[in-house]
Formats: structure tokens, sequence, C-alpha cells
């Protein structure tokens, strides 16, 4: 075996899985605090199965109701992706400090978050099988072979880092319906560059992963409708990702703009497109600060003899009407 390849596992939902997108995007919110959870199926109709299962909380702390005091968020993030003959398996745990300074009703939000994370890769390489294993009859699996001298198991510890800013023009009127938000956001992963020890008795350093994205919310005007433009572009070493987005939603349930107490409620269809590998309908609902969508991936690539597509859902609620862990006075509160 030459050399081995790879980057980070990835999603088709970019902005349903915040900490895992921006450590500076954590704890930014219509709301108090936020749990999310994606579940992606990868490489359907292939011979073998690769699943990807993503948890993350996020909640604030001193945050003011009319969003015009500096505070922070923190947030966990656990993820395990397990896939393979040789159920390569690969799990992390992270945790995320998010400094936040809002501007009120100027409606600009600007965000600077450190995350470090304890990462594991695991493999069975016992369910593996080598041509130097076989004997022009059979697999022989008594056969030495020198690449089963790879390290089954390893750990490494993570720093990431991102940067975030938040325009919301709703916030400067108190019309309803009328929403406008923009977003932009850079972030850096493994910025430490931990040794990944395969094969060599050196190992080798994982490469840094750098994540530009940005999105657009907007309501059409005296309408029930809105729609969101996102995309994000990923480098990675020598890989490179790019993802776009577009969603349309329909308003079935008004909300209350200053009390919060009724909250809005959507039902949403679009697609993503993940350049020269696949197009993603996606379709969506929110509801009570619930909000389910799911994404079936159709693969458009060369690979398309290896499988059909993937499969992703995901679910997140937020809290958008009291403090989990501090009451509030909602009378002037905008979420």
């Amino acid at each position: 075996m030459d050399g081995l390849f790879a980057q980070d596992l990835h999603y088709t939902q970019t902005t349903s899985n915040p900490l895992y997108l921006n450590p500076g995007a954590c704890g930014i919110l219509d709301g108090w605090e936020r749990v999310s959870m994606i579940y992606r199926n990868q490489w359907l109709g292939s011979a073998t199965s690769f699943s990807t299962t993503s948890i993350g909380a996020e909640f604030n702390m001193g945050k003011s109701p009319k969003n015009d005091v500096a505070y922070y968020a923190m947030g966990l993030m656990f993820y395990s992706d397990v896939g393979g003959d040789s159920d390569f398996g690969s799990k992390s745990a992270t945790v995320t400090l998010n400094g936040i300074i809002p501007t009120g009703k100027l409606g600009h939000t600007f965000a600077l978050g450190v995350q470090t994370g304890y990462s594991s890769r695991t493999a069975n390489l016992d369910n593996l099988q080598f041509m130097s294993q076989w004997d022009g009859v059979k697999f022989d699996d008594k056969v030495f072979v020198s690449d089963m001298n790879m390290k089954q198991f390893m750990r490494f510890i993570d720093a990431n880092a991102g940067f975030y800013y938040l325009f919301d023009g709703g916030r400067s009127n108190m019309r309803r319906h009328e929403d406008f938000k923009l977003s932009l956001g850079l972030s850096g992963y493994h910025l430490n560059r931990p040794i990944i020890q395969y094969i060599t008795a050196k190992g080798d350093t994982l490469h840094r992963k750098f994540i530009l994205h940005g999105s657009i919310h907007k309501d059409i005007d005296f309408t029930n409708w809105s729609f969101e433009i996102n995309a994000a572009q990923m480098v990675q070493g020598g890989h490179r990702e790019t993802m776009g987005g577009f969603i349309v939603r329909q308003r079935f349930g008004d909300g209350t703009k200053v009390t919060g107490v009724r909250q809005e409620a959507f039902v949403g269809a679009g697609a993503y497109y993940r350049v020269g590998e696949s197009v993603s309908p996606t379709i969506l609902v929110e509801a009570k600060g619930f909000k389910f969508s799911m994404a079936y991936d159709i693969n458009i690539s060369p690979m398309t003899t290896l499988y059909t597509g993937s499969l992703e859902f995901c679910l997140m609620y937020q809290n958008l009407a009291y403090a989990a862990f501090k009451p509030r006075n909602r009378l002037y509160d905008r979420y």
C-alpha cells in the first residue's frame, strides 16, 4: 500500500449542523438554546454501508432580550462515522466557546469562536482480504500481510476556530413577514495539524480544512412565501468541495413578533448541488421550534457504477420562548 488519501466527512444540509460548519456560528439563533441531530446514510446501493450521525447542543449565557449586549455561547458536539468492510470508524467530541457582539436594532452581529475536540479512529482489519492472500484458487487468511501492521486504533486532539457575521434586517422594524438575513463566515479545522498514524512510525499530519460560507434568507413582502440561498466552499489539502442550495418556504402558521408566544410554521422544498457530484432534492417542515428536513443525494458523478445516492435526515429544536438557564421578560423581545 503506497499511501492513503482522505478528507473529512461531509453533509449536504450544511446550515443544519452549525458546530460542524463554523465554531463562530455557535449560539447565534432566534432564541436561547438549540439542539440538532443529523443522520446520513451514504453510498446507497453499494456492497457496503457508510453511516454518519452527529448530535449538537448550544446554549447562550448573558444574552439580553434586546440582543444589544455582548455575550457568549457554549456548544457540545458528538459525531460518529462508520463504514466500509473494515468498519472504519471516526468518533469525535468537541467543546465550543463563542464570543458574540450584537448591535441591537442595527441588526449586525459579530462572533469569534474557538473549538477543541478529542477524536479517535478505529478499524477491524480482520474483515479485509488482500491480493497477497490469493493463492490462485482461494484466499488464505493465514498468509501474513504486511498491511496488517496498520494501527487499528488512534486518537488525537483537534483545534478549530471560526469568524461569523450576521445581518438581521428585521430588527430595524416591527413589521411582520418582511425579514431579511445575510450571514457570512470563515472557519478553519485541524489548525494544529494533528498526526494521523496509519502505517509509518512517524505518521502523517492531517490537512487543515478551511470553509468559506454564506447564506441569504428573504421574506417575500406581503406574502406567505420566503426563500433561502446558501453556499459553501471547502478546501482541505488537495480536496475541493463546492456546495450550493436554494429552498422555498411557505408559511402556514403565523407567530407573534413582539411576545413570541406563538411561533411561525413553514413547509419548504428545494435542492442542494454539490459541484460535479450530486443533486439533492430537499423537503422540510418547521413548527413550534422544531425543524425536520430530508435530503436525497442523486449521484451524477462517474461513481454511479458504485452507488446510487445518499440519504440524509435532520431534526433540530430551537428554544424560541424561554431561556432554560434564566427566566426572561419577553415583552420587547423579537424572537
